[in-house]
């Protein structure tokens, strides 16, 4: 018995180490976003459009997306 709750609690702290550190890289991300924000404005604002124009897109037609190359990454907007 002692052993399936050690298990279960070892199982608990894993997932909250794998929570912290994905809190902590999209926390690094956003500092990251904001410097390039600061010392590469052209950079970010051709980011910007690209990804307004990504967005439009999706909107416009949205059975393209479903089945594109960036699949993950239009289903997790």
């Amino acid at each position: 018995m002692k052993k399936i709750k050690r298990i279960v609690q070892l199982r608990y702290e894993k997932k909250q180490l794998q929570r912290r550190k994905t809190g902590l890289e999209k926390t690094i991300r956003r500092d990251w976003d904001d410097l390039r924000r600061d010392f590469e404005p052209a950079a970010y604002a051709k980011d910007a459009f690209f990804s307004g124009l990504n967005w439009l897109g999706q909107k416009l037609f949205p059975v393209v997306g479903r089945f594109g190359r960036n699949r993950s990454r239009t289903h997790s907007l």
